[in-house]
């Protein structure tokens, strides 16, 4: 178990469509839960040693609950999988504090859009949103059919209707976001969704100010294996050289031989793997480190070496 974890307690589970089951952590008896910010995300242990990011959902205000929304994976990597068979009320299930990589700026206007699963961080924003009182804002939501939608009859409310947008691509086929970013017009994009939907969106918006554009992800689809060689990996303060072949990541191959490495996105975006670098020169392919933290650190789940060895703190 990650050293950073602490327990909390399954208070409810509930299936808001049929692929998509909302869990809702509480506190251990006499504890408290950190507070966290619209946007932000937690990880949790789905099973020993294997630790998932998952966005929360509710708002910011409530303070002593935390409220997830997974959506059932079958050929997923086993996180959403062990949540949905595993996870009953009563369970107890070791959770991360809250982290934030996009929190709400202050804006005149913002522009929030989810495709799929990926509205889960932006409903939260949304709920921050209309507490607070702002009503410039409008909520594309694509989904593939209505059933898929989860939130539905709260989005669809009187309350807010009128400033949400979705699109079912089974009825509708293709959506444009271009008129919606056409003008940027001093607004603030918040994103989330499928990989497909976020490079769209990147390339569509590149003539907005890079600050203005918010997005965070923790999966990005099939990594390019093509050019990749092989190398060796020593754990520092022992003897031990482990061979990474070119088609294995170093996190793939140390759970291939029963370690139990920390890991999460395997994007090289959420630093739930990150380990230390202590000799040798990295090929750094994550998104997630500065430059002065890629001297000494090292995301074992995308990055390589650029030499025949490095050795980690792993």
């Amino acid at each position: 178990m990650s050293g950073d974890l602490f327990p909390a307690v399954l208070l409810r589970r509930e299936d808001i469509t049929p692929e998509v089951t909302l869990f809702e952590f509480g506190p251990e008896l006499g504890r408290t839960l950190p507070s966290f910010t619209a946007g932000s995300h937690i990880r949790v242990e789905v099973a020993d040693g294997l630790i998932r990011s998952y966005s929360l959902n509710n708002d910011e205000a409530e303070k002593n609950r935390y409220i997830i929304a997974v959506k059932r994976e079958e050929n997923g990597r086993g996180g959403s999988l062990g949540m949905h068979r595993n996870l009953r009320p009563g369970a107890r299930v070791h959770i991360s504090s809250p982290q934030n990589f996009m929190p709400v700026v202050p804006a005149e206007r913002y522009l929030l859009i989810a495709g799929g699963i990926g509205i889960t961080p932006i409903i939260s924003i949304l709920r921050k949103l209309q507490r607070e009182g702002h009503t410039n804002w409008h909520l594309i939501y694509l989904v593939r059919n209505h059933s898929q939608a989860a939130y539905l009859s709260e989005l669809m409310s009187e309350e807010l209707r009128d400033r949400v947008t979705i699109h079912a691509s089974d009825d509708a086929g293709y959506f444009d976001f271009w008129p919606y970013v056409q003008k940027q017009a001093a607004a603030h994009l918040y994103y989330c969704g499928p990989k497909s939907m976020m490079d769209a969106l990147y390339a569509l918006t590149i003539h907005w100010p890079r600050s203005h554009i918010h997005y965070e992800e923790f999966s990005g689809g099939t990594l390019s294996k093509a050019g990749n060689l092989p190398f060796r990996v020593r754990r520092a303060g022992s003897d031990e050289v482990i061979e990474i072949p070119a088609e294995e990541s170093v996190v793939e191959v140390f759970r291939r031989l029963g370690y139990k490495p920390k890991s999460s996105c395997e994007t090289g975006t959420c630093r739930t793997c990150i380990v230390g670098l202590i000799a040798g020169k990295a090929d750094h392919r994550d998104l997630c480190l500065s430059t002065a933290e890629r001297s000494h650190c090292f995301a074992p789940c995308v990055s390589r070496a650029l030499g025949e060895e490095l050795t980690l703190e792993i």
